[in-house]
């Protein structure tokens, strides 16, 4: 995984999800690295929670559905590469983002959230803070929604 081909601060928002748990911690970090970079505002990263509830989830959805044996071994193994929310904390700072918020949704996924100023950054979880509060509206509250 490269650089992405847009200049610094390209984006008012940046918002990756379910797509994580496809790449390796370097990988992740370099992901994490590039959409700090591109995003002037706000990052916004979701995944799968790897936990053995969801697996179980998973696994029972899938059978039940009767989908091909390739389809369940890629969903169960989706869920096995996933992450933990220690583990993106880590890769966040491996990246460079200080203190973004973190939290898990039900027990199906992990989130993590980044605001940065043309000044500074500082990070937020998917609330809006008060400087972006009237601002954002729209972007935070599709945060809320869509994760």
């Amino acid at each position: 995984m490269g650089a992405l081909p847009f200049a610094d601060d390209s984006f008012d928002v940046v918002i990756a999800s379910q797509m994580t748990h496809h790449l390796t911690n370097e990988e992740a970090a370099q992901h994490f690295r590039e959409a700090w970079r591109v995003t002037r505002d706000a990052l916004f990263l979701a995944d799968v929670h790897r936990n053995a509830g969801a697996l179980c989830v998973v696994w029972m959805v899938l059978r039940l559905m009767r989908v091909t044996p390739q389809f369940l071994s890629d969903g169960l193994l989706s869920v096995r590469r996933s992450w933990r929310v220690g583990e993106w904390r880590e890769i966040a700072e491996q990246a460079g983002i200080r203190t973004p918020g973190y939290g898990c949704i039900t027990l199906a996924r992990v989130v993590a959230g980044a605001e940065t100023a043309a000044e500074h950054r500082q990070s937020v979880r998917c609330k809006p803070s008060a400087g972006l509060r009237n601002r954002r509206r729209a972007v935070i509250k599709f945060c809320a929604v869509g994760l």
